[in-house]
């Protein structure tokens, strides 16, 4: 264990400075897409999702306890990522929500989060959060599937149309936000 010297934090208004880093390993489960009304044939299999996580962060209590704050910058590297998708049904106008993977995926971010007694009684927290996830590579998408209005199933459509494809490579996770803030204060 390493102590941060008093003269390096004395200086600043600091009582600790406490650093870390941490590296962890997960995964989420693989399976299959059950899809109401669909048959064995129709299961949809998913593979497992692995994630290989990294933060480094800073935490200090300053000025007689009564600001602390907290920084940390995390990266994470997927592989696999199970990502919920709409599909063409089997009939017109019919959609079916499936599990599939991404091949890779790509998480980073900072983040800020501040504790203050300004006053006796007064306890005020903020933090801001940046968030930047995407994909690295997702290229096999079920939404890459000829859309219903190409036709219905056994007939072509009028005039013939191309199946849609879509490369979602370098896209932003979809419901993710950028930046996310929070600001309380409790007298």
């Amino acid at each position: 264990v390493f102590k941060t010297p008093v003269d390096w934090i004395e200086p600043a208004g600091l009582e600790s400075l406490n650093a870390y880093f941490t590296y962890s390993r997960g995964f989420k489960g693989g399976g299959f897409s059950a899809v109401q009304g669909g048959t064995l044939d129709s299961l949809d299999a998913f593979r497992p999702e692995l994630l290989d996580s990294f933060e480094i962060g800073f935490k200090t209590r300053a000025w007689g306890s009564r600001i602390r704050a907290e920084v940390a910058l995390f990266y994470g590297l997927y592989d696999d990522l199970q990502v919920t998708v709409t599909k063409a049904g089997s009939s017109l106008f019919q959609v079916e929500r499936i599990v599939e993977n991404a091949a890779e995926a790509t998480t980073r971010g900072v983040e800020l989060e501040i504790h203050a007694l300004p006053i006796d009684g007064l306890f005020v927290t903020g933090s801001v959060g940046f968030l930047d996830a995407f994909y690295d590579s997702y290229v096999n998408s079920a939404n890459n599937e000829p859309r219903p209005l190409d036709g219905l199933p056994g007939e072509p459509a009028f005039p013939p149309l191309p199946p849609t494809t879509i490369d979602r490579s370098g896209d932003r996770f979809s419901g993710v936000p950028k930046w996310q803030t929070n600001l309380t204060a409790q007298y």
